[in-house]
């Protein structure tokens, strides 16, 4: 089985609900990238994403922050 750490060096302060909704997430005005919501979204779907979009932004829980993302063994 694959274990994932997502660690976020510098977590974006900008407010979630003030964002602009867009097609795959919100608009940030600060920085100017969509961020994902990963809240709902599973430990796999999660690495794919980020696996497939290095340097995405994203919004998670504090308990996928604290826990390893685990990939099923194929």
């Amino acid at each position: 089985m694959n274990i994932v750490n997502v660690r976020i060096e510098n977590p974006c302060s900008e407010n979630w609900d003030k964002m602009t909704s867009n097609e795959k997430g919100r608009h940030c005005n600060k920085c100017a990238k969509t961020v994902m919501d990963y809240t709902k979204m599973t430990d796999e779907q999660i690495i794919t994403h980020l696996h497939y979009n290095p340097g995405a932004c994203g919004r998670f829980t504090e308990s996928q922050m604290s826990k390893d993302l685990q990939l099923p063994k194929l």
